[in-house]
This record gives structure tokens, C-alpha cells and sequence, in this order.
């Protein structure tokens, strides 16, 4: 399922901004996209660096216990590239020649290219999850609504088909749903496995085995049906028929065979052990600690070091997600080297 893989959801969307002619709003006017790109600039970021790291701002996403990294962009229109490449010698000679393909591709002569009838807003999430269900990106989008709905009012009221009036979570989810599109390579950074995932093969003999049978019943039953149609026209005699049906046959073979190489492909990786939200953040607040613990220890004593580590334990509680762990949307605390 390519929108989910190793227990975390891939949300891509495109939602399409207004095209209206401008806003007018305080006495100014601008255009919906500007008003998106306005709200998108004062939606307070995460702390991602040390000058950041002591404000009181955060992502109003850090509010959302499962979503391990979010991005909003503004998609104004695709990027045309230029004419595509021509040989223009070729060209020149078969205009001369009276080549009317060659006359077509003149390079002089304007080219179509695509362009699009929307300015978008581009949303990804990667958040966590027990499968690629509706309902897992339902209760999703519906948490996300209910942690951040003045934020996201004020960015999805300048998008065509989104009604702020009448929002609420689940017009959100369904509204976000209606311009999901299927993410087909997805990243998980945190897959630390060093064994093969558990994947079960195509058995290669059995793959070559269906192939062979559906290819020998295709062109036995396509060859057999035209020998007797030649023989009985027009009349359809019994032999005709079979032929004909044994035709289809490989045709149905192929078709499952098909349809059984999509289906493996499509299945996820195995949910790896701790990589939700809050196992990862509990390993980077022991991370840094640990770090310093190590740095601390340096030349202790097997009885000191025991007991050290021991205090540690005790005021770090590896095992507890819920304390002791580092805050969502802010960067680990750098382990200052005490000499």
C-alpha cells in the first residue's frame, strides 16, 4: 500500500487556491494566493535552532502526538523548461525535401506546454499509524483539526471548494481526502533493521511456469480459433468457439498473474519496533543525556560507575514515554563536554 509503509502514513495532497480576482480585506487587496502565502509566513515554525530553541513559540503541529514531520508549500504553476530538443539540421533538410514532419518541428514554431489552471497548496505528512486505512488518515486530519484549527481556517479559507462556515473535523478530513494523491515513494528515516524485511517472494519457477501457460493457451487459442473461422466462415462452429475460449483463458491467466505482481508489490514493510512518535522522542532525550552520563564518567571506578549509571536510571526512566523526553518540534538539548 504505498501511502503506508513500516507503521507510518504518507499524506500527500494538492489543494487548489481560489483564482478569484483579489481579496479585498483592512483596506487592502491582494490575491488568494498572497493571503495563503500570508498565513503560511506567520504560522510559527518549529525550533529547529539554537536561536529558536529558547522562544515561546512552536509548530502547531508539535501539538499532534503523531505526526513525526509536516511541510506546506505553494505550487504556483509548473516549470516550463524550454522547447524539446530538435535536430534542426534534419530538420532544415527535410523542410527543403517537402517533409511536412520536418515543417512541424520548426523550431521557430510555437510549442504547447503544461500549465496549470490552479495555484496549489502542496501538503505532506508523515505521521504514525496501524495501516494505510481511510480511518487511520481520518482520525488523523480529524486530531490535527482539533489541535490547529485556527491555524488551518486561516490558510484553507482562501482554497477553492473549502467552506469555513461549515467546517469541522470531518468536513476537513473529507475535504483533504478529496485531494489526496497516492504517494508512491515514500521515506522512513527510521527503519534500522539489518535483516530482510519480511517479505515473502514470487517463486521465480512458478512465476515463469504461469507466464508460459498463459502465453502457450493465448497464442494456441488465437491461432486455433483463426485456422477454423478460415475453415467453417462464417459459419461458428463448436471448434471455433473452444479455440476461442482457450484464447480467453490465457488472456485471464495473464491478467491474474498481473494483478498477483501488483499485489505483492504493493504490501508494506513490517511496522519496525518503537519509531512512533514517542519512542523517537524518548531516544533523543536519552541520546543527549547518555552522552553527557558518558562524558561525566570518564575515568570513574567500576563501584562508581555502577552506582552513576544506577542515578541515571533512576532519573531518566528509559521505559517511560511519558516523562523525562524530549519535546515535540524543539532541538535536542546539545550535551555541553565539561572537562
Amino acid at each position: 500500500m504505498p501511502n503506508f509503509d513500516g507503521g507510518h502514513y504518507f499524506l500527500t495532497a494538492l489543494i487548489p487556491i481560489k483564482n478569484a480576482e483579489y481579496i479585498e480585506r483592512d483596506g487592502r487587496k491582494n490575491s488568494p494566493v498572497h493571503m495563503v502565502r500570508d498565513a503560511l509566513a506567520v504560522l510559527p515554525k518549529a525550533q529547529q535552532s539554537q536561536a529558536t530553541k529558547d522562544t515561546t513559540f512552536n509548530s502547531p503541529f508539535a501539538c499532534n502526538t503523531r505526526t513525526h514531520f509536516a511541510r506546506l508549500v505553494v505550487i504556483d504553476d509548473v516549470i516550463n523548461n524550454g522547447h524539446n530538443p530538435i535536430n534542426a539540421l534534419k530538420v532544415a533538410i527535410g523542410s527543403r525535401l517537402g517533409d511536412a514532419q520536418a515543417a512541424r518541428l520548426n523550431p521557430t514554431r510555437h510549442q504547447p506546454y503544461d500549465q496549470l489552471s490552479h495555484p496549489y497548496l502542496f501538503f505532506a505528512a508523515d505521521f504514525d499509524a496501524s495501516s494505510g486505512d481511510d480511518g487511520e488518515l481520518g482520525s488523523y486530519l480529524r486530531e490535527l483539526w482539533q489541535t490547529m484549527e485556527k491555524e488551518l481556517r486561516s490558510i484553507l479559507e482562501h482554497c477553492e471548494g473549502f467552506d469555513c462556515k461549515r467546517s469541522s473535523p470531518e468536513t476537513f478530513y473529507e475535504y483533504v481526502k478529496s485531494c489526496q494523491l497516492e504517494t508512491t515513494m515514500s521515506f522512513n528515516d527510521y527503519d534500522y533493521r539489518l535483516d530482510t524485511p519480511g517479505l515473502r517472494s514470487i517463486s521465480i519457477p512458478l512465476l515463469l511456469f504461469w507466464a508460459g501457460a498463459a502465453a502457450l493457451a493465448t497464442l494456441a487459442g488465437l491461432l486455433g480459433a483463426l485456422v477454423t473461422m478460415i475453415r467453417s466462415w462464417p459459419d461458428f462452429d463448436a471448434p471455433t468457439i473452444l479455440w476461442i475460449a482457450t484464447g480467453g483463458l490465457g488472456l485471464a491467466l495473464f491478467y491474474s498473474l498481473y494483478r498477483y505482481v501488483l499485489r505483492q508489490g504493493a504490501r508494506s514493510f513490517a511496522t519496525v519496533p518503537n519509531t512512533d512518535l514517542p519512542c523517537i522522542l524518548k531516544a533523543l532525550y536519552l541520546q543527549q543525556r547518555f552522552t553527557q552520563f558518558a562524558i561525566d564518567a570518564q575515568g570513574f571506578d567500576d563501584r562508581s560507575l555502577h552506582s552513576s549509571f544506577g542515578k541515571f536510571l533512576a532519573e531518566h526512566q528509559p521505559n517511560d514515554l511519558a516523562t523525562c523526553t524530549q519535546a515535540p518540534g524543539v532541538i535536542p538539548v546539545t550535551a555541553e563536554v565539561r572537562r
